[in-house]
């Protein structure tokens, strides 16, 4: 770039599903790059790090072997997926879910979201950094699960008229 001319900013949004393949020939995807993102909330901070960590692991093996082909990385794949990789499928079919959620059963479903806070219920169920406990509280709860269903056939009836 010429000196004096003024930066283009460029941006990108941030993947929620992580890549069908984050290792290669002498590389490794990982964090935003790879992913490894909270389909619910975007945040990637604590994912990106657990599997920097796994990356580092496979990274250290390469070396002492001395072969960094995809055959001796893929081992980081399969560690960073049985990791986290339930977290993010039940978070991606929450984020599918609550898309289709009409206004009206997001009100709801707030409702009753505050009666199981004061009930304490669902206390034992939040993690920041895993959302797992919290889907599958909200996915065995009867009325929820009626919500979140209704907005699926609410969908499903107006793309058929």
């Amino acid at each position: 770039m010429p000196e004096g001319e003024p930066l283009t900013p460029r941006s990108w949004v941030v993947p929620i599903v992580p890549l069908a393949r984050t290792y290669g020939e002498r590389v490794l995807a990982v964090g935003d790059a790879a992913g490894q993102v909270k389909p619910t909330s975007g945040g990637g901070v604590y994912f990106g790090m657990l599997s920097a960590q796994m990356a580092a692991e496979t990274a250290v093996e390469a070396f002492r072997k001395g072969e960094f082909g995809a055959e001796r990385l893929e081992g980081y794949e399969t560690r960073w997926r049985e990791f986290l990789g339930l977290d993010l499928r039940l978070g991606s079919l929450l984020r599918r879910l609550f898309s289709r959620m009409a206004d009206r059963d997001v009100d709801q479903l707030f409702r009753v979201l505050q009666k199981e806070i004061r009930s304490g219920r669902l206390v034992g169920s939040v993690s920041f950094d895993w959302h797992q406990g919290l889907i599958l509280f909200l996915l065995r709860h009867p009325t929820i699960v009626r919500l979140l269903l209704r907005s699926c056939w609410d969908q499903d009836a107006a793309v058929k008229h």
